[in-house]
């Protein structure tokens, strides 16, 4: 067994005053992959929770590498970019990542936007939003069924910088749909 040293300096400090620091938190990302479900009666049955990724990436189109190689790497069910900032004028060939299924949400005006990534193991349906009472509270929303995970994902937009008054109504028009 090799063992190395490592120079080292002791020396006395003098003590400074202490200054308040911000403290780092760091995220942890868990994924969990089995669970056990017990339904009526005497049989179980196993569900799979998906894997979700979520991110707000503020205009995607020069992300568009790095978010790739992010679903790639971690191979998530779900991705969620929020954000989004696409237009009609960007093509679905521009944001297509391999083995997944794009759907998208594209904002009328700068800034905004949903996309999202299905695995391509699963059989997924875009459900219908009130898009247009929504736009009235500067909200976005992309709702889409699971078929095979019994999943309902919905994706929400609202710019924090809204009023209240619109808070509330965006809140209360999505209450009507779920």
């Amino acid at each position: 067994h090799l063992s190395q040293t490592i120079p080292v300096r002791v020396t006395d400090r003098e003590k400074k005053p202490e200054r308040r620091r911000r403290r780092r938190t760091r995220r942890k990302t868990r994924t969990l992959t089995q669970v056990k479900m017990v339904s009526e009666g005497r049989r179980q049955a196993s569900r799979r929770i998906p894997s979700v990724v979520l991110s707000n990436v503020r205009s995607i189109s020069n992300k568009v590498d790095e978010s790739e190689q992010l679903v790639l790497n971690l191979k998530p069910d779900i991705a969620v970019f929020v954000e989004s900032w696409l237009d009609e004028g960007t093509p679905n060939s521009a944001i297509d990542i391999p083995v997944y299924v794009a759907i998208r949400h594209d904002r009328n005006s700068f800034g905004g936007g949903i996309l999202c990534y299905f695995s391509n193991k699963y059989s997924v349906r875009v459900l219908d939003s009130p898009v247009d009472a929504l736009a009235l509270y500067d909200t976005e929303m992309l709702s889409v069924y699971v078929h095979d995970l019994r999943l309902l994902l919905i994706s929400i937009y609202h710019p924090v910088w809204n009023s209240p008054s619109k808070h509330d109504g965006a809140l209360s028009c999505i209450l009507e749909v779920i």
